[in-house]
Order: C-alpha cells, then structure tokens, then sequence
C-alpha cells in the first residue's frame, strides 16, 4: 500500500475497511463504514468519505444562508416596487385623463424614487428649488470652489452705502429675499432661475466652472440684470507682464511654493495607489497665478524621468470621472481644478493684456468645450484627448504672455 492512495479500491487511509463497492458515498455516514470496528469522531473509519460528507453539509449550509438572505431581499425590494408600480399606475391615469380632455399640453410626469429622495423636477434633472441655498451654502465647502465663490466684493445696499461683502453671501442672500417676496427682490427672475440652474450643476458634478462662476460673480454685482451703467475707464494701470514674469523668475519664496505643490502631486500619484491627502493638498494651493509654473514644474521633474506628465499621472490613479466605486470618487474634481485655473488665467490675460489676434479666447473656447464633453461614459478613451486638450491650453496660455511682454519690451524701446 502507497500511503495516500487508493490501492486495490482500498482507501490508504483506512487499509482494513475499504468502502465497499458500489455504495452510494452520497448517502455514506460521515463516521460509518461496513466494516466491525466502530469508528470514533476522532478517528472515523473512512477518511474520504468523511470529507464527501463535510463537502456535503457546507454546500447545505451556504445553500440555506443564500435562500434565508433572497427572502430578506425580497421582503425589503416587494413593498418598494410595489410602491413605484402604484405611481406609474397613478400617472398612466392622469395621462390618460388629460387626453381624453384634450389637454396633453400638460401631462404630468412626475415620478418618486422609493429607494430615495430625488431631485428630479417634471421630469428633469434641475435641483428642487428647497435645496437651492443648501446647495450654494455647500459651494463655500467645496475645496475646489470655496477659494473663488469666497472672494470679496464690493456692492452698493438700498441706502447706496459701499459694502463689502462675499460672492457666495451676496448670492445666498439676493436667492433668499427673492423667495421671499419675488415681485419686491433686488434679484431679477432671470438670474434666480440662472442661480437655480447653476446650482443643479454643481449638486450633481460637484464642480464649479469657470464660466458658471463668472456668471455668479456677474449676478452678485448687477442682481437685476446687465448694468446699464457703463463702466469707467480705469485709472490704474495693470502691473506689466515682464515685471510679472520676472517676479515668478526671481522670488524664492514664489519657486518655493511652486516646488511644493509639485512635489504634493507627486507624492499623491506615484506608488502604490493614491495618497489623497497629498492629492488635496496640491488641489487646494494651485491658483490662477502658479497652475502653469507647477504643471511644467512637474512634467520637468517627474515626467521627463518617469515617463508621465502631471495629466497622465492623474488619468491613471483614477478608473472614473465622477462614478464612486468603493468609496473612491472619479477624477472629475481633480481635473476640473487644473481646468479652472487655466481657464481663469486665460481669462486675466485676456481682460488685463488684451487679446488683438483673439488666439487666446479661441484657444479657451475649445479647451472648455472639449473639457465639458468629457464623462463617464468616454472617460475610458480620452486618455490622449486630455493630455492634449490640457498641453493646448498651456502653451496657449505661454505664448500669449510671452507676446505680451515682447510687446512691452517694444513700446519701451520706443519710448
């Protein structure tokens, strides 16, 4: 005899009593066997079928968990589908009834979610209208919006008194008087129901672009619409672009600072995985006047020696745009932080310097409208457009300023 083997039909674990030929192992007691010696729980006769038989009861056991867990799944999915089957029988009813009286202008469709609440309004994803300065009030917590919807301006109250105030209060109070007392607001129903649509925006994406927030900005400062007062000429002359540029070049504690946010992006996207207290550390300090420096800051560090700029870096830590997949939300907000910066320092140079070829607002029409079309059912394969669309930004951003300060550089020498 082998040990651990069948020899001669004879289990090599139980040599003087073989099962016997032909038995039925399904039906085989668990410490039985044919033979006249009694098995015992510690030493069972038949090693083979004693573990057919444990085989046999786990299966059982995991069967009847699987059926006990269906029955509680369905108590618990009957009653809420039930409850739906009623409200689609309610409005088929209604629907009906508005044909007949010739009224299918307004046929209702307007349908609760019974696993939830919803947000959804005749039929459309707009946010209801309760949740309007909730959802305003969650801008000023948002760590890619609160810096911006939290700048300070400056407003004229009913007595005609300068007062300063934030974007963020000004539109929370403006959107609180007008559901108050509509006829009577400083705000004009056009920008409420602009606000409104803002607002859903930002309740489904969580993000805030850079033309929603120069929309906001614009509402905050003429509530009752476009100011018919034309603006001033200013008196103060723009800081010029090389003085600009050679402050960037020159002060430590500006390099510094565009070092570290590199370095926080680094240290939250390489490795095993993704460091999000890193990640939010550099979303948090990136701003119009440095995104461009640390983009390059990270691509000549990290990128050239790694093989991966700072957009490719971001694109694979992340398998979504906005989907939450075990608790790890897509890398919509992560981009759109870049996206906004870029755009907003687009936007200065335009209205401090000027644009005469218009490159530079053309160059941000289609960086923001490829942006906007990117989403979770593309995300997959827009790896390149990405990378692309951010690397057209940047150097239309570089080259704009750099025509600026030859520009500059010309008038001084003919003065």
């Amino acid at each position: 005899m082998v040990y651990g083997m069948n020899f001669n039909g004879m289990n090599a674990l139980s040599f003087a009593f073989p099962r016997t030929l032909g038995q039925n192992t399904w039906a085989f007691d668990m410490f039985g066997s044919t033979g006249n010696v009694s098995p015992s729980i510690m030493s069972p006769n038949d090693a083979a079928g004693a573990y057919n038989d444990y085989q046999l009861w786990s299966f059982g056991n995991n069967a009847d968990a699987m059926l006990l867990n269906s029955t509680l799944l369905a108590q618990q999915s009957i009653p809420l589908l039930q409850q739906f089957n009623a409200q689609i029988a309610a409005q088929w009813q209604k629907m009906m009834m508005a044909l007949s009286a010739n009224n299918s202008a307004n046929l209702p469709f307007n349908i609760n979610n019974p696993f939830g609440s919803s947000n959804r309004v005749d039929g459309s994803s707009k946010l209801s209208e309760d949740k309007i300065i909730s959802t305003l009030e969650k801008m000023g917590q948002g760590d890619a919006v609160s810096d911006r919807v939290n700048q300070y301006i400056t407003i004229k109250d009913k007595d005609g008194n300068e007062v300063k105030t934030t974007i963020l209060r000004r539109l929370i109070q403006l959107c609180d008087d007008y559901r108050k007392d509509p006829k009577n607001a400083e705000l004009s129903k056009e920008n409420y129901e602009t606000i409104w649509d803002i607002a859903g925006k930002y309740a489904k994406t969580g993000t805030l672009s850079s033309e929603d927030f120069a929309i906001l900005k614009e509402i905050a400062l003429n509530p009752g619409g476009k100011s018919e007062k034309k603006e001033e000429k200013k008196e103060t002359k723009e800081t010029p672009m090389t003085d600009v540029a050679n402050y960037k070049k020159n002060d430590p504690s500006y390099k510094s600072e565009v070092t570290n946010i590199a370095t926080e992006y680094k240290d939250a996207l390489f490795g095993w995985g993704t460091d999000y207290t890193h990640l939010d550390n550099a979303t948090n300090a990136i701003n119009a006047d440095n995104i461009v420096e640390v983009y390059d800051e990270y691509n000549r560090k990290y990128g050239i020696n790694e093989g991966e700029t700072l957009i490719d870096s971001i694109y694979n830590d992340f398998d979504d745009w906005t989907n939450t997949w075990y608790g790890v939300t897509g890398s919509a907000s992560t981009f759109t932080a870049i996206h906004d910066k870029l755009a907003e320092r687009a936007q200065n140079h335009i209205e401090k310097y000027g644009d005469e070829d218009g490159k530079l607002q053309a160059a941000l029409d289609k960086f923001n409208k490829e942006f906007e079309a990117i989403n979770d059912d593309n995300y997959d394969s827009k790896k390149s457009a990405l990378k692309n669309m951010f690397a057209d930004m940047v150097r239309a951003i570089k080259e704009a300023e750099s025509a600026t300060i030859k520009k500059e550089k010309a008038s001084s020498d003919e003065e």
